[in-house]
């Protein structure tokens, strides 16, 4: 099978899974290469704003599943991952965060100070909690794709109460975190659904 065809049937088998094998344990080596991709997903300047949080706790699991409203997936899964988005002070333009990413490039002087003014104009233009958020979403998908790769299910959960999944998870409002999405992993118990997607000539249009 080449690189492209093994991709490709990677998207095919990921599907959003409802019922989970509640005793098929997830290796830790699987699990780590499933958390290695969201590391390694793109983001908007190079600002990785995210961090992940792995529930072990029954207990933790049992009160994001009330807040999930009663998504059993949340006490199922044989995995149950956070992805936290950063806000606040790690996406202030002149905070430690924002200048120690930018930093690492090795930029000259000139053209550090211009990727942060660029970055200042951008962020004050836009709804910054949103912006960290959609990252978040690029590295839930890479981490939903690199599991179905090996053989391992996932289904995104963004249907929650917000504040409550931030108490199960701890987050206090001054550590300018929000939670982003809820992603649970696991082994099917149930045979894959019938896929639906519109045809390639119905959503892409070639300007010329």
């Amino acid at each position: 099978m080449t690189p492209r065809e093994a991709f490709t049937q990677a998207l095919a088998v990921r599907h959003s899974c409802k019922s989970f094998e509640a005793d098929h344990e997830i290796l830790p080596d699987d699990l780590r290469y499933i958390l290695e991709a969201g590391r390694l997903a793109p983001s908007s300047f190079g600002l990785e704003p995210w961090q992940f949080i792995v529930v072990k706790s029954p207990s933790k699991r049992q009160e994001l599943m009330a807040a999930c409203y009663g998504q059993r997936q949340i006490g199922e899964c044989a995995e149950l991952v956070a992805i936290l988005a950063k806000t606040g002070k790690f996406l202030d333009a002149d905070g430690a965060y924002v200048s120690d990413m930018f930093a690492r490039w090795g930029l000259p002087q000139e053209a550090y100070t211009a990727v942060k003014n660029m970055y200042r104009n951008y962020i004050a233009a836009t709804n910054a909690k949103e912006w960290s958020i959609a990252q978040c979403h690029i590295a839930a998908a890479n981490m939903m794709n690199a599991a179905a790769a090996i053989g391992i299910d996932s289904c995104a959960i963004g249907g929650f109460h917000p504040q409550l999944v931030e108490n199960a998870l701890e987050i206090n409002t001054d550590d300018d975190y929000t939670i982003a999405m809820l992603l649970p992993f696991g082994y099917r118990s149930k045979g894959q659904p019938a896929r639906h997607r519109l045809l390639l000539d119905d959503i892409v249009t070639y300007l010329h």
